[in-house]
C-alpha cells in the first residue's frame, strides 16, 4: 500500500499527514492497521499524531469492521512500556472519533470487542499515576491526561486537579483543563474556576475558553466578571459580541449589562490620540520587549520570543511607526485572511473560536493563543463562520498607556529613533 510508504517516510510532515488523512477517507483502518502492524513505527514520536488522527477517523466513521481491526490490533501486542504510547494515541484517537458522533467508547466495544475496555481500564488506571509523575516526562504526562477523559469523571477528578497546580509544567495545566472540561458533569465549572487568582495568562485563557464552551458555565463565568474577579478583558472582543447576542435571554442580557461600557471606543479616535501623544515620548525598547512579553507574545514571535500563531513580526520592522501603531490598534482594519477569527458550533452544543489554520475532507483545525490547537471533524460541526475581525482583539489601549505604546513600539522597530 503506497500511502503506508508516504505515510511512514513523512509522517513528522503535517501537510503531508494531512493528504495521508484526506487520501485514506474510506480505508483508515486498514493503514492504521498496517501501521501499528510496524512495532519500531508505531513507537516514534513522529507517528503518533498520525496514528491519533486515523484513530479518530475510524472512531467517528462507525464502521464494526473497521473497529474490529482496530480492536485486533490494540489487544494483540501486549502492554510494554513502549506500546502503551501508541495504545493510548489510539485509544484517544478512537474515543474522540466516538464521542464526536454521540457515542461513548466504552459502549461502542462492549458490543464491538470488550477486551478493548479491559485495555482501556488498565491504560486510565497507568495515566492517573503518570499525570501526576512529576518524574516523568512531560509528552508522557500530557497524553496521560488526555486519557483520562475517556474514564469517568469520579476517577480522573483528583489527578487531573493535581494537575492544575501552578508549579505543574503549562502543557499538562492545559491539557488538564481541556480534559475537564469535556466531561459535562457540573463540578467541572466550579473546580476550573477555583485556582483563578493563582494561574498564569495561558492559563486563564484557557479556563475561559473551557467555561464558554457549554452554555450551563456561562452563567458562572458571568458572575465571576460580575463580582470583578476576572476582568472583561480576559473575554476576547468576538466572544463579548457573541454573548451580547446570544440565543439564552439571560445570558444575552447580562453580557449587554456587562460588556457593553468596556466595548473599545471608535479605531480612529483611539489612533488620532495616541498619534497626537505619541509625538513627544521617546520609547525604551528594554521596557517594550516586557510590554510585548506580557501582550503579544501569545500569539506573535519576535527576537525568539513568543509564538508564531499570528505573523512573525521579524517582518515589520522597516514599516512606519504610524503603520505599526494603526495595526495594533485597529487589528481588523487590513487583516490577511489568514488571521481571520473564526467561529465554529458542534453539534454537542460546544463552541470553538480560532484561527482557520489548516483543512482535510474530514476535518478542520483552530489555532489560538498559545499555539493552542483544536482539530475538529467536519461531521460534527453545525455551523463554521468567519467573523471578518483578527484573532487579535481589539482594545490593547486600556492595557497600554501611551508611554507603554511608545516602549513597545521601539521594541518592535528595533530603534528608539523611529519615532514621529
Amino acid at each position: 500500500m503506497a500511502l503506508v510508504k508516504i505515510a511512514k517516510h513523512d509522517a513528522a510532515d503535517e501537510h503531508i499527514r494531512a493528504a495521508v488523512l484526506s487520501s485514506a477517507a474510506r480505508r483508515g483502518s486498514r493503514l492504521l492497521a498496517e501501521l501499528l502492524a510496524d512495532s519500531t513505527f508505531a513507537a516514534t514520536d513522529e507517528a503518533r499524531p498520525l496514528l491519533r488522527l486515523l484513530a479518530q477517523s475510524v472512531g467517528a466513521g462507525k464502521s464494526v469492521d473497521d473497529l474490529k481491526a482496530i480492536a485486533k490490533a490494540l489487544v494483540s501486542a501486549p502492554t510494554t512500556d513502549q506500546t502503551r504510547p501508541w495504545k493510548n494515541e489510539v485509544v484517544n484517537g478512537l474515543g474522540e472519533g466516538i464521542k464526536r458522533s454521540g457515542r461513548t467508547l466504552a459502549k461502542v466495544f462492549a458490543d464491538v470487542d470488550p477486551r478493548v475496555n479491559v485495555l482501556v481500564a488498565e491504560l486510565l488506571q497507568d495515566a492517573s499515576r503518570l499525570a501526576i509523575d512529576s518524574d516523568a516526562a512531560v509528552p508522557v504526562r500530557v497524553q496521560a491526561a488526555q486519557m483520562l477523559g475517556f474514564g469517568e469523571f469520579a476517577p480522573a477528578r483528583e489527578p487531573l486537579l493535581a494537575c492544575l497546580d501552578t508549579r505543574q509544567p503549562l502543557a499538562v495545566q492545559q491539557i488538564a483543563i481541556r480534559t475537564l472540561a469535556a466531561f459535562p458533569d457540573a463540578e467541572v465549572a466550579a473546580s476550573l474556576l477555583a485556582g483563578w487568582a493563582t494561574y498564569s495568562p495561558p492559563v486563564r485563557t484557557e479556563v475561559v475558553e473551557a467555561m464558554l464552551a457549554r452554555v450551563d458555565r456561562i452563567p458562572l463565568l458571568l458572575d465571576e466578571v460580575e463580582q470583578k474577579r476576572i476582568g472583561v478583558g480576559q473575554l476576547s472582543p468576538v466572544r463579548r459580541g457573541l454573548l451580547m447576542k446570544h440565543t439564552d435571554a439571560r445570558i444575552r442580557d447580562r453580557a449587554k449589562v456587562l460588556f457593553a461600557p468596556d466595548a473599545p471606543g471608535p479605531r480612529q479616535e483611539v489612533i488620532k490620540e495616541y498619534e497626537q501623544k505619541l509625538s513627544s515620548l521617546k520609547g525604551d525598547g528594554q521596557r517594550g520587549r516586557i510590554a510585548f512579553e506580557r501582550e503579544c507574545a501569545t500569539c506573535h514571535r519576535l527576537a525568539n520570543k513568543g509564538n508564531e500563531v499570528g505573523p512573525n513580526l521579524e517582518t515589520i520592522r522597516h514599516h512606519a511607526p504610524r503603520q505599526v501603531l494603526t495595526n495594533i490598534l485597529d487589528p481588523s482594519r487590513e487583516v490577511s485572511p489568514n488571521y481571520v477569527e473564526y467561529i465554529v458550533a458542534t453539534k454537542d452544543g460546544r463552541v470553538s473560536t480560532g484561527m482557520l489554520s489548516s483543512e482535510t475532507a474530514t476535518s478542520v483545525t483552530l489555532r489560538r493563543a498559545n499555539d493552542v490547537q483544536e482539530t475538529i471533524l467536519r461531521e460534527n460541526i453545525e455551523e463554521l463562520a468567519g467573523s471578518g475581525k483578527s484573532l487579535m482583539p481589539e482594545g490593547l489601549e486600556k492595557k497600554l498607556s501611551p508611554q507603554d505604546m511608545a516602549d513597545l513600539l521601539a521594541f518592535l522597530l528595533g530603534s528608539p529613533g523611529k519615532n514621529w
